[in-house]
């Protein structure tokens, strides 16, 4: 029998109340159609309310007629209503005549008070009032039975529910046994024919209850927790589950046959089939992921860094970086990708031992790991991915990295605001030599416009020299000062800052038609400030 929640507005699967669905049959046609509710009985137990209060309240709602105390159990309503609208009228049956109104739980019991009708709350203890201008309070309170007993068409439902209820082999096993008669006879003369019986009844459930509590406390429960049955009780799982735990070994384990060395084997197979792990296309890569379900998983950066790239990874790092910005979203999948290339480069390739730098130079120049995990990374060995030996040998590789990272962040501070304020300082002066000594012309020629195209291609120039200064810097890093020597590096540095400071001479010359005596001390002072620069 399918249920729901009492609450229909709780879309939690887990929610302890729930009820079943009705069920309605329309009969009959013409003027003598009619609905007839199935389960109601069912429905009315579950929600611990009379079938009469909720036939009622259905006929109220739809201005149709019912009949409220069938004795064949079959709740009418005169007209044809789907089941689905029923369904909904009985989410406002229970809203204003189940509900607890502080906690919202339906573990209410009506109590009539005084003309009122009181619902007292056993979850929270609450008790709450029923509206009265309601059409069902005035037939509650006209209708209510008198105290101590129940209505018969509440006993007829009790017993039909509990009747069904052992059927499915679902009955409640400390009900008395008069509770669960079929004879339909007065309640009045059930209790004068059991009254004998109460003492004796009291005291075998008594003692039953004691024989149950005693074989519990003998009973010990436990879980097999050995490796053989966590995997499988896994494999027991429905495979949507197992997909979205990816089955925990596979999140914690370092061996085994896991959805990780399943991924890592494919891309290895797919490398040997297109000739290379260099071909094989980064939306193959992704679809895979994604059909094993690891695609977001933090511990998939760490295989791809030791599957996708071989010997030219510092090339290779470029042209995977969008298919690695996708799947490396947090902390721990950049962590994780650290991991993979310290055990790419310590165990599967260690003559990439020295490239170390350059590799996470490339890292970090394509967003793939954040500066603050890069120099943690750097600064401390670990034995998470490979031995304390191999990692120390790969941290030790990655220092120029780490030094050019600090090196770079000052640099980045100072070098580009104090280079370009020097040449605009210097082409100020510039102008005013050319006032001073072009006395004849004027400066009426050079607009303010002019000045600031001037300004902006001596800016331009700065970046030029900036650029070398940078190339300079990583081909220190990569280890090729050697091949290239410190003397052409110097040569190169200088011939660029005079080409910036010849602009200066030519621009003056162009616009006051006179040599600037400051271009020599503009070579020096630019010359200068490159030279800080490679220094750093």
């Amino acid at each position: 029998m399918a249920t729901v929640n009492i609450r229909r507005d709780v879309a939690d699967p887990f929610y302890r109340y729930k009820m079943e669905r009705i069920q309605s049959k329309v009969e009959g046609k013409g003027n003598g159609i009619k609905t007839v509710i199935v389960n109601l009985s069912q429905v009315a137990h579950q929600l611990a309310r009379p079938p009469n209060y909720v036939i009622k309240y259905f006929g109220f709602e739809l201005g149709a007629q019912t009949n409220i105390d069938p004795k064949d159990d079959r709740w009418i309503i005169n007209g044809a209503h789907e089941a689905g609208k029923l369904q909904d009228y009985l989410d406002g049956f229970i809203n204003k005549f189940v509900l607890c109104k502080e906690c919202k739980n339906p573990e209410t019991v009506v109590n009539i008070r005084d003309g009122e009708i009181l619902f007292d709350c056993k979850a929270c203890g609450k008790i709450s009032k029923a509206d009265l201008r309601h059409k069902l309070s005035g037939y509650i309170l006209k209708d209510a039975p008198k105290k101590g007993k129940k209505d018969k068409s509440t006993k007829k439902a009790d017993r039909k529910a509990r009747k069904e209820a052992e059927r499915n082999g679902t009955a409640d096993k400390d009900g008395s046994p008069a509770d669960s008669g079929s004879d339909p006879v007065d309640d009045d003369a059930e209790d004068e024919g059991n009254a004998s019986d109460d003492d004796l009844t009291r005291k075998i459930n008594a003692e039953a209850k004691e024989l149950a509590e005693v074989k519990e406390k003998e009973v010990e429960w436990s879980v097999d927790m050995s490796e053989a049955a966590v995997k499988a009780r896994a494999q027991a799982l429905p495979e949507d589950l197992k997909n979205t735990l990816v089955i925990e070994n596979g999140e914690d384990g370092e061996g085994g046959d896991n959805v990780y060395e399943e991924f890592g084997k494919w891309i290895e197979s797919k490398a040997e089939e297109e000739g290379g792990v260099s071909k094989v296309k980064d939306v193959d890569i992704y679809l895979k992921a994604k059909e094993l379900g690891v695609e977001t998983k933090h511990r998939t950066p760490a295989v791809l860094a030791q599957c996708i790239f071989d010997d030219s990874i510092v090339k290779q790092i470029e042209g995977r970086a969008s298919m690695l910005k996708k799947m490396i979203t947090s902390d721990r999948h950049e962590k994780a990708f650290l991991g993979g290339i310290e055990r790419f480069v310590g165990i599967d390739k260690p003559n990439l031992i020295p490239s170390v730098s350059a590799i996470l130079l490339k890292v970090y120049e394509n967003d793939l790991v954040s500066e603050e995990n890069l120099k943690a990374w750097c600064g401390k060995a670990s034995k998470k991915y490979v031995d304390l030996q191999t990692s120390r040998k790969v941290r030790k590789s990655a220092e120029k990295f780490l030094e050019w990272l600090e090196n770079a962040e000052s640099d980045d501070e100072e070098s580009d605001e104090e280079l370009q304020s020097n040449l605009i300082r210097r082409f100020t002066n510039l102008v005013t030599l050319a006032k001073v000594k072009s006395t004849d012309r004027g400066v009426s020629a050079v607009t303010q416009y002019q000045l600031q195209a001037e300004t902006a291609a001596l800016i331009r120039g700065a970046e030029e020299v900036q650029t070398l200064i940078r190339q300079v810097q990583e081909m220190w890093l990569f280890g090729q000062l050697n091949t290239l020597g410190e003397s052409k590096i110097q040569q190169e540095t200088d011939e660029n800052a005079r080409a910036v400071a010849g602009l200066m001479k030519e621009l003056a010359e162009k616009h006051f038609g006179v040599a600037s005596e400051s271009g020599a001390n503009g070579v020096g002072g630019l010359n200068g400030t490159a030279n800080g620069h490679h220094d750093a």
